[in-house]
């Protein structure tokens, strides 16, 4: 994964993240601080991803909002990677699009303006995956549920956590009903549960638009 030492001192982060403050798109603390967390996010993503034998990896980041931590971990990827942002609402998603074409990132990125429960359903987005990233998305069963189809047999999900710690809020019988096995870390600047994907998610996953928030698997 090429480095992101300059990534403090690129004009094109400073820019979308101030078009992002301007339209709301950002929470309340500094860029400095919203950008290391991002950062920090990648790093961790960077430890999972080397250890696929992937040379051009999927990724898909839900609820990717204003592209935290999307944009970064385009940022971070060589050419022949893919990084799908999928985010529900129309006015973010253009947001990303117009944001995505003025970086002009070395790999493809994409913007899926639909539900995650859909795009796990979607033949081309459904067990591709080498990585799923979700900072914000939403609880951890509903996260799970949405990310276990979009991944590969062998991939990767990195949640955010808050910053008490998270292990507890992941059930471990559903998360193995998914297909996942939790992954040690050796990032510990922030709080993360990884997970790998080892077995296929049963096909009734995801469960219709809208189920997996009202009736959680855990």
């Amino acid at each position: 994964m090429p480095s992101l030492s300059r990534i403090n001192s690129d004009p094109r982060i400073r820019r979308w993240l101030q078009e992002a403050w301007e339209l709301g798109l950002l929470g309340p603390q500094s860029f400095d601080v919203q950008l290391e967390h991002s950062i920090v996010f990648v790093r961790a993503a960077s430890e999972l991803l080397a250890a696929l034998v992937v040379a051009n990896p999927i990724c898909f980041d839900l609820g990717s909002g204003a592209g935290i931590p999307g944009f970064v971990l385009a940022y971070s990827l060589a050419e022949g990677a893919v990084v799908h942002l999928v985010e529900s609402q129309a006015r973010r998603a253009e947001f990303l699009r117009r944001q995505r074409d003025l970086f002009h990132f070395n790999c493809e990125v994409s913007v899926v303006n639909e539900r995650a429960e859909v795009v796990g359903r979607v033949p081309e987005y459904r067990g591709v995956g080498s990585l799923v990233v979700a900072r914000g998305f939403a609880g951890p069963a509903i996260t799970a549920e949405c990310a276990a189809p979009l991944l590969a047999v062998g991939g990767f999900l990195l949640v955010s956590d808050p910053p008490e710690g998270g292990e507890e809020r992941w059930s471990e019988d559903v998360m193995d009903e998914l297909g996942f096995k939790r992954q040690p870390l050796k990032e510990e600047s922030m709080s993360f549960s990884a997970f790998l994907k080892v077995k296929a998610t049963p096909d009734r996953y995801p469960r219709r638009v809208g189920v997996p928030t009202k009736r959680p698997l855990f």
